[in-house]
């Protein structure tokens, strides 16, 4: 089953743009997914906030979300610091954990999720690294 616009769940975060109004959430469609990749070693949460944010229609750099996120090039940032992304009028909800379904919902809900994985041994072009990372999430399915 494909979903709008991947893992091993230790966190998920997921990006909605609010309306003036501070308890109304706008579920607008989400733009069309653009690919960036990281620019530099340690980059992975904010190249995922520039993904997440340019498909909420706003438009932020690598490098000014990791000013905003505090990230050191080639150690990375804490996935806690995510929710200092409200700056941009966006409200962030960051879980502890998420269930596939908890997943499923929020895409279904065309919410930007970006999820914590810890890398495995034969993940593809990871070879036997293992590490933190961010990804962010744009389909399930049930293959």
């Amino acid at each position: 089953r494909l979903l709008r616009p991947s893992s091993l769940l230790y966190h998920t975060s997921q990006i909605v743009h609010e309306k003036a109004t501070p308890f109304s959430i706008t579920q607008r469609p989400l733009k069309s997914l653009v690919h960036v990749q990281q620019t530099t070693l340690g980059y992975c949460l904010p190249a995922c906030v520039q993904m997440a944010l340019a498909q909420l229609d706003l438009a932020v750099t690598q490098a000014q979300a990791a000013q905003v996120l505090g990230t050191r090039p080639g150690i990375g940032t804490p996935f806690s610091r995510l929710e200092r992304v409200a700056q941009w009028n966006v409200q962030v909800r960051v879980l502890q954990h998420a269930s596939a379904d908890d997943l499923i919902a929020s895409l279904t809900a065309d919410k930007a999720v970006i999820v914590a994985i810890t890398t495995t041994a034969g993940l593809p072009g990871w070879g036997n690294i293992r590490t933190q990372h961010t990804v962010l999430l744009v389909n399930v399915d049930d293959r």
